[in-house]
């Protein structure tokens, strides 16, 4: 498959994708939520990590910011990082309480800078990824963007990059390219 037709590929993909995201009901993914939270916490990476990466979910993802209200307890003794837009890239940014995360570049949360410290990504030991689809050998598709492929192609290999995705986000193959990054686990509801 061409380059053009890898990436013609993915955008009907991710349009497809959207779509039936936004038809999966807000309890629904609530209940979705906890169960892949319920998985994360019980993953060994994620048991042995002491500086995590979360993100801020946008409408339609898995809401792993629910491990600040509902599973607190989970995020004791752990140093939790968000990702922030910057330029063409992201930066890292150690946060102690979701009021630290501010609306930025793309309507999403994300760190404050003035409140928030930036920090070496190289020192993560476990990264939280989100995702429009997966496949169960970790193969991802993202928004389209770039922003997460190009932060993850300068990190250590020994650092744990967790996929979380509903249960419809999951295909059996998926438009791969040189530059996409495998997760180390992927979990669906």
């Amino acid at each position: 498959m061409t380059a053009i037709a890898v990436s013609d590929a993915k955008a009907s993909l991710r349009a497809e994708l959207r779509a039936q995201i936004s038809t999966l009901p807000a309890e629904e993914r609530l209940r979705a939520t906890d169960r892949i939270l319920d998985q994360l916490e019980n993953l060994p990476e994620w048991q042995s990590a002491r500086r995590v990466m979360l993100f801020a979910p946008a409408p339609g993802e898995p809401a792993i910011d629910r491990l600040w209200s509902l599973r607190g307890q989970r995020l004791a003794g752990k140093q939790v990082y968000y990702p922030r837009v910057n330029g063409d890239g992201l930066e890292v940014r150690h946060i102690v309480s979701p009021a630290e995360l501010q609306i930025g570049r793309f309507g999403l949360r994300e760190p404050n800078p003035e409140r928030t410290e930036k920090c070496d990504p190289a020192l993560l030991d476990l990264i939280v990824v989100p995702g429009l689809a997966f496949t169960a050998e970790g193969v991802r598709l993202g928004r389209g963007g770039g922003y997460f492929d190009r932060f993850l192609a300068q990190l250590p290999a020994r650092i744990a990059l967790i996929g979380v995705a509903f249960r419809l986000q999951l295909r059996p193959t998926l438009p791969e390219e040189a530059h996409d990054h495998r997760m180390t686990r992927v979990l669906v509801d």
